[in-house]
């Protein structure tokens, strides 16, 4: 299987700080595999995942993306990947309050291109489906369940069909019923792409193709 990303000794240090909050990280994504990064608060999790989505630059090591080395890309060559290869499910949803259900679930699609509106509309209504949104399309975020508004941060991500799709803690604030349809839609990503959920719900590590911890900023393999 290829390689998608590729970590060799990244480490990330923070102005101000003595100590790297990641260290030596070496890490290899392969293209539909899953993975599964579980560690105690303060671990790292939450600074890792802003790497390996380009939200954050990393300070030492070599980072490559699709074989490209990322350190040498400019705004806008990261800026696209961002845009249409590397999806993001934050924990905090990070959802736009004025708009309602469907306009959040299309809104980066239509930015990156308006001129297939109806194909994405289309698109659309077939992630509410798989997402069990059916019914919300018109509602606003703050009329939503926890639940209702991850199920939608999840959708809009679907939406992009990114290459890599990281997720930070993606059931922490959901009950069992939207846990099982999150688990299920994340179990058949690899058919599209690359999965890395960060969490600490060990369930994960049954559907996953390998799972690390991350203590200390340093991380392992574990079975």
């Amino acid at each position: 299987m290829s390689v998608l990303m590729c970590c060799e000794n990244v480490s990330k240090t923070y102005s101000g700080n003595l100590q790297p909050t990641l260290v030596n990280i070496n890490l290899t994504i392969k293209k539909n595999n899953l993975y599964f990064i579980k560690g105690p608060s303060g671990s790292g999790k939450t600074t890792l995942l802003n790497i390996l989505s380009l939200i954050d630059a990393h300070s030492s090591g070599i980072m490559k993306f699709n074989n490209f080395d990322i350190s040498s890309m400019n705004t806008k060559a990261k800026n696209q990947i961002l845009l249409n290869d590397i999806g993001m499910i934050f924990q905090k949803y990070n959802l736009l309050s004025p708009l309602n259900v469907i306009e959040n679930i299309m809104i980066s699609r239509l930015y990156a291109d308006f001129s297939k509106k109806d194909c994405i509309i289309s698109k659309a209504k077939q992630v509410i489906k798989l997402l069990h949104l059916e019914g919300l399309e018109e509602r606003k975020i703050n009329q939503l369940s926890g639940g209702q508004q991850q199920r939608v941060a999840i959708a809009r991500v679907l939406m992009q069909e990114p290459e890599l799709l990281l997720a930070d803690e993606p059931t922490a604030n959901v009950d069992k019923e939207t846990e099982a349809i999150i688990m299920d839609i994340f179990s058949q990503y690899r058919e599209k792409g690359a999965l890395i959920i960060v969490s600490h719900n060990d369930s994960y590590a049954d559907i996953v193709d390998a799972s690390y911890e991350l203590n200390k900023g340093r991380i392992s393999s574990y079975e």
